[in-house]
């Protein structure tokens, strides 16, 4: 009988859906127990330590109250036969071992008769056990029933398996892998939901949409590391700041979304609460954040859309609160604003921006100017390739306001791939016109692109397919690459420089990169950032930080290119400093680079 009730109870996992899992668990429990006379039945699982546990499902008689104590990780003597496979059979309280001094007192606290843990084993491992108490009656077991027992426990942690897996991908499909918050998919389910209770009800609610200010140079300073750890604390303190009924997701990058499901039914008092609401979170989120060992403080700009209203459906109530965002950053950042409809005509020049922008990504309509750096004699050493984005209706569009939505909406690799594959045509067609000329040529590279697996293979392909060797070609990053993982960085500047490749650091002096970075990264070229080289002439901290710097870099053999030269008092200081190189209006403006680009 009890091969046939095993037989037929692990045959219905085979068939149970995963939402059925549970109910058949129960159902498991329930008559195994009133079969086997005992008085509970439950099912303890150990935790990822393997040291202690907990009572995930249990069944008990009628009139027995269920197990309320779950120290079993105290009962040293069982839990050493149940981890080895064995199991612990005490069939009653004589036949407790004498050095099972806690399994004594269990059965005295309890009432037990007898006590049974039958081992649920799955992959050769020891997962919990399945745990029979009886109160009312001594029950005694041979060989068969627990042999039978343990198939029944190593099905039900198959099962409990199964449902964790599915859990696991419904999770992933529904929340952001790097905060666990709700992700664009599940959040908009739920403002479909909340859109048609406040129909109903009357009520309105509200989105948030919270953007944090400046991230790109936490990225750019500290590394992405840095930056994501960031993002976690930030949905965190979200989370803690939230009511109950009111849900945080994360949209992606740096942009969060809240929904207030319910404020109340007056338009201009729901304005009023979903405006407290926000300056509340606000408030909450521009804290100080301690990330790897250093205090950031941030600031956040934020959008509120109200719904229902006439012309919004669930659909543009995210588009709305996310035109709104943008208004807070054109105003200066670190501020709240409201939805209005001449953000709406703005949200929508943006979308054009964006969508003009792809164009021009898959037609290749950019173009290079350049700018010289020159040495002491005003003889150009090197020409940086500056890129600007030519549209047909909006004329040049500078880098500024062009590069953050690029980066926003993932078109900045292919964009990288094309400065690339550009900057080696311009040298290939500019040696080719002059032989004698040894200028080089760089570019500006992120610190996102130059860790990308493959970055490498884009700079061989790109020279080979014109022709090149790398010695003319100079790869400028920004300092936020030293702050990722230092020792594959500094593999990946060798490579280039076999290559003949020449590296540069821009924006010295500005970031967080550590001197001692300099001993290990095979480095070419600094160049001092322009905010240290325009007040040179009047400011004697900038003096003495230019001076500092020059020092580092001439025990390090590296050259010095100083940026932002706007006049003769800079360009004599800094010669006195011994800076080699000079890059700036005082010597040439950025100028259209006449150019081919097939």
């Amino acid at each position: 009988k009890l091969e046939s009730l095993i037989t037929a109870l692990c045959a219905g996992f085979v068939r149970y859906t995963v939402d059925e899992i549970d109910d058949g668990i129960k159902e498991a429990l329930a008559k195994i127990g009133k079969y086997a006379e005992a008085d509970r039945v439950y099912i303890y699982l150990f935790d990822e330590t393997g040291t202690i546990g907990s009572i995930t499902y249990q069944w008990s008689a009628e009139d027995v109250a269920e197990r309320g104590s779950t120290n079993f990780h105290q009962l040293y003597h069982s839990m050493s036969l149940i981890k080895t496979g064995r199991g612990s059979y005490i069939k009653t309280e004589t036949r407790i071992p004498p050095q099972a001094q806690a399994e004594r007192d269990m059965f005295e606290r309890d009432v037990l008769k007898s006590w049974y843990a039958i081992p649920m084993i799955t992959d050769s491992e020891v997962r919990g056990f399945l745990g029979f108490d009886a109160i009312k009656n001594e029950i005694t077991w041979g060989h068969d029933t627990t042999r039978l027992l343990r198939v029944l426990g190593t099905t039900l942690i198959n099962a409990l398996d199964r449902k964790r897996s599915e859990s696991k991908i419904q999770h992933q499909r529904f929340h952001d892998p790097l905060t666990a918050l709700p992700n664009r998919r599940l959040f908009m389910e739920h403002v479909e939901q909340a859109f048609e209770k406040c129909r109903r009800s009357g009520t309105r609610g509200a989105v948030l949409f919270i953007d944090v200010d400046h991230f790109k140079s936490v990225n750019d300073t500290l590394g992405h590391a840095a930056g994501d750890l960031l993002l976690k604390k930030i949905a965190k303190r979200l989370q803690t700041g939230l009511r109950g009924e009111d849900i945080a997701a994360r949209l992606g990058g740096d942009e969060f979304v809240v929904l207030l499901s319910e404020v109340v039914e007056d338009a201009v008092e729901a304005a009023r609460s979903a405006f407290a609401m926000a300056q509340r979170l606000h408030s909450h989120l521009s804290q100080r954040y301690r990330v790897h060992g250093q205090d950031l403080r941030i600031t956040v700009s934020m959008g509120v859309a109200l719904f229902p209203s006439t012309d919004s459906t669930s659909e543009n109530i995210v588009s709305k609160a996310d035109a709104a965002m943008y208004r807070a950053k054109g105003s200066g950042r670190n501020t709240i604003q409201f939805f209005e409809h001449d953000i709406q005509r703005k949200a929508r020049e943006r979308q054009k921006l964006h969508q003009d922008l792809r164009d021009a990504v898959t037609n290749n309509r950019f173009v290079f100017y350049h700018q010289s750096q020159v040495n002491s004699y005003r003889n150009v050493v090197t020409d940086e390739l500056l890129l600007r984005w030519k549209n047909g209706s909006r004329g040049m569009v500078a880098p500024g306001e062009f590069i953050p939505l690029a980066e926003g909406t993932g078109l900045m690799a292919q964009i990288e791939k094309w400065v690339v594959q550009a900057a080696c045509q311009v040298i290939r067609q500019q040696k080719s016109k002059d032989r004698r000329n040894n200028i080089s040529y760089a570019i500006n590279v992120s610190s996102t692109q130059f860790c990308q697996k493959g970055f490498e293979e884009w700079i061989v392909r790109a020279l080979d397919e014109n022709g090149l060797n790398g010695g003319f070609l100079e790869i400028e990053l920004t300092e936020a690459v030293v702050m990722e993982d230092q020792a594959s960085v500094a593999k990946k500047m060798r490579r280039l420089k076999n290559l003949g490749v020449r590296i540069a650091v821009d924006g010295f002096g500005v970031g967080h990169f550590s001197l001692a970075s300099l001993k290990h990264l095979p480095l070419d070229k600094i160049k001092i950032d322009k905010s240290f080289v325009q007040g040179v002439d009047r400011d004697p901290n900038d003096a003495a930080i230019v001076d500092a710097i020059v020092s580092v870099a001439k025990n390090f053999d590296l050259e010095i290119v100083a940026v932002g030269v706007e006049n003769d008092a800079q360009f004599e200081f800094l010669q006195s400093q011994g800076v080699g190189l000079f890059q700036g209006h005082y010597f040439d403006h950025p100028r259209p680079l006449e150019q081919s680009y097939n």
